[in-house]
């Protein structure tokens, strides 16, 4: 079940929380608001990346505050644009670790629209077709300006 939300992803009842990461180690954006809510996370992924365990499509789950945070890549440096088929990998893999690590409820934000470099229409049509028929309460908080 997909539902839209305006709540901060930090405010969020969900036990899963998804944060849009790049494969540098590199916070910015809301990774970076992540790195200062759960600055365990952040070691974890920085240290994945520091040991090249991370790609487009691979799911970097760590527990933190009764939290799971998933880290999903979106781009691949800081300093790159994200790009429509690194979302629609990414959820691909989400459909597929949701049933297997028994996800109840996860919030995810637009993955990808922060400063305008996707449109949202689009990663919302891809979080809709990944996701719409997983069991699973689906909190998805749309960009300020949608």
């Amino acid at each position: 079940m997909i539902e839209y939300s305006k709540e901060n992803i930090f405010d969020s009842a969900c036990t899963a929380l998804v944060n849009p990461v790049n494969c540098e180690g590199t916070a910015e954006g809301l990774s970076l608001a992540f790195k200062k809510n759960f600055p365990e996370n952040f070691r974890f992924y920085e240290g994945k990346c520091c040991w090249n365990e991370t790609k487009i499509g691979m799911l970097m789950i760590h527990w933190e505050k009764e939290k799971m945070i998933v880290n999903f890549p979106v781009k691949t440096a800081a300093c790159t644009l994200p790009a429509l088929s690194f979302i629609e990998e990414g959820l691909a893999a989400l459909a597929k670790t949701i049933p297997t690590l028994g996800i109840r409820s996860i919030a995810i934000p637009a993955l990808g629209c922060e400063n305008g470099a996707l449109k949202w229409e689009d990663v919302k049509a891809l979080i809709e077709k990944y996701l719409s028929t997983a069991d699973c309460r689906i909190v998805v908080i749309p960009p300020k300006e949608a």
